[in-house]
């Protein structure tokens, strides 16, 4: 079987590659650079996925500028591995010829429940509507809408009064990781 995996250069993203490559042989990690965030929300980041310290990808690498995701060399490259499983944690949307490719299908890790918040910080809207009970993540299919393919696995976040807006994301960044690499294997065999 042979899998690829999409994501970002974050420490969230990285802990995602670790966490799959642990569970999962990664044959290939397409890495988006995403723009630097505040200091603030870094080191809050860091303490959450201090995993990554001093761990290095097992597999071949290909970096890209954010949204380059779905250019036409790296779409090429993609067709040419042929495979089975594309794992996806925080990229840009993924073209059809990306999403389509895989014959086991492009799995994704969404930080919300699709069917409260679609898109993009999707907790944060959760707490500015003042609905924490709609904060957890979802592992789905990838099809053409957003954050709209079928749900295989979906998780509410656990909150603590203390919790501030960035922690309740990290968090829910840790249960999607957590969610798809404790059910990865049973996903590969059709059995979620």
């Amino acid at each position: 079987m042979l899998s690829l995996a999409i994501t970002s250069d974050h420490p969230r993203h990285r802990s995602f590659l670790k966490s799959l490559c642990e569970k999962v042989d990664i044959s290939c990690a397409f890495i988006e650079y995403k723009p630097n965030i505040s200091k603030e929300f870094a080191a809050k980041e860091r303490s959450f996925f201090s995993d990554i310290d001093d761990w290095r990808l097992p597999c071949e690498t290909i970096y890209c500028k954010k949204g380059r995701i779905n250019n036409p060399e790296i779409i090429d490259t993609i067709k040419k591995k042929k495979p089975d499983f594309i794992f996806v944690f925080g990229s840009s949307l993924l073209s059809k010829e990306i999403f389509s490719c895989p014959k086991g299908g492009c799995i994704n890790i969404h930080t919300g429940l699709v069917q409260h918040h679609r898109g993009v910080d999707s907790c944060y809207w959760a707490l500015y509507e003042g609905r924490p009970e709609t904060i957890g993540a979802t592992v789905h299919y990838i099809d053409s809408s957003i954050d709209g393919g079928d749900i295989l696995l979906q998780e509410k976040t656990n909150l603590e009064k203390t919790d501030d807006e960035d922690i309740v994301f990290l968090k829910t960044c840790q249960i999607g990781i957590e969610l798809l690499c404790k059910n990865v294997e049973k996903i590969v065999k059709n059995e979620v």
